[in-house]
Protein backbone atom coordinates (compact mmCIF):
# COMPACT_ATOMS: atom_id res chain seq x y z
CA UNK A 1 0.00 0.00 0.00
CA UNK A 2 1.47 3.42 -1.53
CA UNK A 3 0.60 5.89 0.99
CA UNK A 4 2.89 8.90 -0.14
CA UNK A 5 5.04 8.90 -3.38
CA UNK A 6 8.23 11.36 -2.22
CA UNK A 7 10.47 12.92 -5.26
CA UNK A 8 13.71 13.69 -5.35
CA UNK A 9 12.85 16.86 -5.39
CA UNK A 10 11.31 16.90 -1.72
CA UNK A 11 15.16 15.89 -1.05
CA UNK A 12 18.05 13.20 -0.67
CA UNK A 13 18.41 10.77 1.98
CA UNK A 14 20.95 12.08 4.49
CA UNK A 15 23.12 9.16 4.38
CA UNK A 16 24.13 9.89 1.10
CA UNK A 17 25.90 13.12 2.51
CA UNK A 18 26.01 12.54 6.14
CA UNK A 19 30.04 11.80 6.13
CA UNK A 20 30.95 14.37 4.26
CA UNK A 21 29.41 17.09 6.23
CA UNK A 22 28.59 15.86 9.74
CA UNK A 23 31.74 17.79 11.16
CA UNK A 24 29.91 21.08 9.64
CA UNK A 25 28.50 23.36 12.56
CA UNK A 26 25.78 24.70 10.13
CA UNK A 27 24.33 22.03 8.36
CA UNK A 28 25.09 19.96 12.02
CA UNK A 29 22.52 22.47 13.30
CA UNK A 30 20.01 22.50 10.47
CA UNK A 31 19.80 18.61 11.48
CA UNK A 32 19.54 18.77 15.00
CA UNK A 33 16.91 21.55 14.59
CA UNK A 34 14.94 19.33 12.26
CA UNK A 35 15.11 16.05 14.10
CA UNK A 36 13.94 17.77 17.49
CA UNK A 37 10.96 19.37 15.56
CA UNK A 38 9.96 15.81 14.58
CA UNK A 39 10.12 14.65 17.83
CA UNK A 40 8.49 17.25 20.07
CA UNK A 41 5.46 16.81 16.67
CA UNK A 42 4.88 13.33 17.58
CA UNK A 43 5.06 13.83 21.39
CA UNK A 44 2.67 16.78 21.37
CA UNK A 45 -0.84 14.63 21.28
CA UNK A 46 0.09 12.23 24.98
CA UNK A 47 -0.84 8.63 24.67
CA UNK A 48 -2.75 6.59 27.43
CA UNK A 49 -1.09 3.07 26.47
CA UNK A 50 1.88 1.80 25.46
CA UNK A 51 1.35 0.70 22.14
CA UNK A 52 1.75 0.98 18.41
CA UNK A 53 0.33 0.89 14.84
CA UNK A 54 -2.09 -1.68 13.35
CA UNK A 55 -2.39 -1.37 9.74
CA UNK A 56 -5.86 -2.99 8.32
CA UNK A 57 -7.03 -4.35 5.37
CA UNK A 58 -9.31 -1.43 4.86
CA UNK A 59 -6.56 1.13 4.85
CA UNK A 60 -7.24 2.22 7.95
CA UNK A 61 -4.54 2.43 10.82
CA UNK A 62 -5.05 2.21 15.22
CA UNK A 63 -3.05 2.59 17.70
CA UNK A 64 -4.20 -1.01 18.90
CA UNK A 65 -1.08 -2.92 18.14
CA UNK A 66 1.89 -5.01 20.99
CA UNK A 67 4.41 -1.76 21.15
CA UNK A 68 6.57 -3.07 18.68
CA UNK A 69 9.89 -1.39 17.93
CA UNK A 70 12.55 -2.00 15.34
CA UNK A 71 14.61 -3.83 17.37
CA UNK A 72 12.11 -6.16 18.45
CA UNK A 73 11.06 -6.69 14.39
CA UNK A 74 14.46 -7.34 13.57
CA UNK A 75 15.05 -9.69 16.58
CA UNK A 76 12.12 -11.36 15.59
CA UNK A 77 12.99 -12.12 12.34
CA UNK A 78 15.88 -14.02 13.37
CA UNK A 79 14.26 -16.29 15.48
CA UNK A 80 13.51 -14.94 18.85
CA UNK A 81 10.44 -16.01 20.32
CA UNK A 82 7.23 -14.10 20.80
CA UNK A 83 6.48 -13.19 24.21
CA UNK A 84 3.48 -10.91 23.49
CA UNK A 85 -0.03 -11.13 22.23
CA UNK A 86 -0.22 -9.02 19.09
CA UNK A 87 -3.00 -6.71 20.89
CA UNK A 88 -1.15 -6.66 24.25
CA UNK A 89 -0.76 -3.01 25.44
CA UNK A 90 0.22 -1.49 29.08
CA UNK A 91 -0.95 1.22 30.79
CA UNK A 92 2.20 1.28 32.96
CA UNK A 93 5.78 1.44 32.49
CA UNK A 94 7.04 -1.43 35.33
CA UNK A 95 4.80 -3.68 32.90
CA UNK A 96 6.28 -3.10 30.05
CA UNK A 97 10.26 -3.06 31.07
CA UNK A 98 9.29 -6.44 32.68
CA UNK A 99 8.06 -8.07 29.87
CA UNK A 100 10.85 -6.58 27.58
CA UNK A 101 13.42 -8.30 29.88
CA UNK A 102 11.59 -11.38 29.54
CA UNK A 103 11.52 -10.93 25.89
CA UNK A 104 15.39 -10.55 25.53
CA UNK A 105 15.98 -13.60 28.16
CA UNK A 106 13.63 -15.64 25.48
CA UNK A 107 15.59 -14.56 22.63
CA UNK A 108 18.97 -14.77 24.15
CA UNK A 109 18.27 -18.94 25.58
CA UNK A 110 16.29 -19.62 21.81
CA UNK A 111 19.11 -17.99 19.79
CA UNK A 112 21.97 -20.94 19.18
CA UNK A 113 25.11 -18.59 18.52
CA UNK A 114 24.32 -16.10 21.10
CA UNK A 115 27.83 -16.25 23.33
CA UNK A 116 30.93 -16.52 22.01
CA UNK A 117 32.36 -18.34 24.84
CA UNK A 118 31.89 -18.93 28.33
CA UNK A 119 33.07 -15.54 29.77
CA UNK A 120 30.42 -13.70 27.05
CA UNK A 121 27.77 -15.98 27.95
CA UNK A 122 28.44 -14.74 32.02
CA UNK A 123 28.65 -11.45 30.97
CA UNK A 124 25.16 -10.86 29.06
CA UNK A 125 23.39 -12.99 31.76
CA UNK A 126 25.28 -10.89 34.41
CA UNK A 127 23.51 -7.61 32.33
CA UNK A 128 20.59 -9.11 32.24
CA UNK A 129 20.35 -9.69 35.93
CA UNK A 130 21.45 -5.82 36.19
CA UNK A 131 18.66 -4.54 34.19
CA UNK A 132 15.82 -6.10 36.09
CA UNK A 133 17.71 -5.17 39.36
CA UNK A 134 18.16 -1.48 38.16
CA UNK A 135 15.60 -0.58 35.89
CA UNK A 136 13.36 0.21 38.13
CA UNK A 137 15.68 3.49 39.29
CA UNK A 138 15.51 4.83 35.67
CA UNK A 139 11.52 4.92 35.89
CA UNK A 140 9.81 8.08 36.97
CA UNK A 141 7.00 7.43 39.81
CA UNK A 142 5.40 10.29 38.54
CA UNK A 143 5.15 8.75 34.74
CA UNK A 144 4.87 5.07 35.01
CA UNK A 145 1.46 5.12 34.64
CA UNK A 146 2.05 7.88 31.85
CA UNK A 147 1.49 9.94 29.29
CA UNK A 148 3.39 8.12 26.69
CA UNK A 149 4.64 9.56 23.65
CA UNK A 150 4.88 8.65 20.12
CA UNK A 151 8.64 8.21 19.36
CA UNK A 152 10.37 6.64 16.10
CA UNK A 153 12.08 3.77 17.05
CA UNK A 154 13.83 3.10 12.92
CA UNK A 155 15.49 6.69 12.65
CA UNK A 156 18.43 6.68 10.69
CA UNK A 157 20.06 8.50 8.50
CA UNK A 158 18.47 6.76 5.38
CA UNK A 159 15.20 7.26 6.58
CA UNK A 160 15.98 11.38 7.17
CA UNK A 161 15.16 13.32 3.58
CA UNK A 162 17.13 16.59 3.66
CA UNK A 163 17.82 19.38 1.03
CA UNK A 164 21.52 20.65 0.20
CA UNK A 165 21.56 22.48 3.09
CA UNK A 166 20.44 20.23 5.61
CA UNK A 167 17.05 20.68 6.25
CA UNK A 168 14.63 17.80 6.93
CA UNK A 169 11.87 17.63 4.73
CA UNK A 170 11.01 14.44 4.57
CA UNK A 171 10.67 11.17 6.68
CA UNK A 172 10.03 7.33 5.18
CA UNK A 173 9.81 4.17 6.82
CA UNK A 174 7.20 5.36 9.79
CA UNK A 175 6.20 1.66 10.81
CA UNK A 176 8.28 1.30 13.72
CA UNK A 177 6.41 4.33 15.37
CA UNK A 178 5.30 3.53 19.40
CA UNK A 179 3.95 4.87 22.16
CA UNK A 180 6.16 4.64 24.79
CA UNK A 181 7.70 6.13 28.11
CA UNK A 182 9.15 9.33 28.14
CA UNK A 183 12.15 8.22 29.27
CA UNK A 184 13.25 6.54 26.28
CA UNK A 185 13.18 9.66 24.50
CA UNK A 186 16.87 9.88 23.51
CA UNK A 187 19.26 11.50 21.04
CA UNK A 188 20.28 9.35 17.84
CA UNK A 189 23.30 7.31 18.70
CA UNK A 190 24.69 7.39 15.11
CA UNK A 191 25.14 11.45 15.26
CA UNK A 192 28.81 11.46 15.06
CA UNK A 193 28.64 8.57 12.38
CA UNK A 194 29.68 5.43 15.17
CA UNK A 195 27.90 2.12 15.34
CA UNK A 196 25.99 2.42 18.63
CA UNK A 197 28.93 -0.29 20.24
CA UNK A 198 31.23 1.91 19.16
CA UNK A 199 30.42 4.92 21.22
CA UNK A 200 33.13 4.81 23.89
CA UNK A 201 36.52 6.00 25.15
CA UNK A 202 37.03 9.17 22.93
CA UNK A 203 33.93 8.35 21.10
CA UNK A 204 31.91 9.01 23.44
CA UNK A 205 33.27 12.37 24.40
CA UNK A 206 32.58 13.04 20.86
CA UNK A 207 28.72 12.12 21.03
CA UNK A 208 28.59 13.97 24.45
CA UNK A 209 29.09 17.13 22.99
CA UNK A 210 26.48 16.37 19.74
CA UNK A 211 23.88 15.33 22.39
CA UNK A 212 24.21 18.55 24.54
CA UNK A 213 24.16 20.71 21.52
CA UNK A 214 20.74 18.29 20.07
CA UNK A 215 19.25 18.80 23.69
CA UNK A 216 20.09 22.78 23.35
CA UNK A 217 17.32 23.01 19.99
CA UNK A 218 14.53 21.60 22.81
CA UNK A 219 14.98 24.87 24.78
Amino acid sequence: MVLEYLSLETGRMLSDTFDAFRGEQTRRERLLRGISRLMLSLARVPQARIRSFQFHDDGTVTLTNRPLSCSVMILENDGAPRTMVRDETYSCTDAFVSDMLTFHDHRFLSQPNAIYSENDGRGQMAVTALLRVLSHRHVRRDLRNGPFVLQLTDLHASNLLVDDEWNVTGLIDIVCTCALPLEMLEAPYWLTGCAIDDVEGDEMGRFDEVRWEFMRMFE
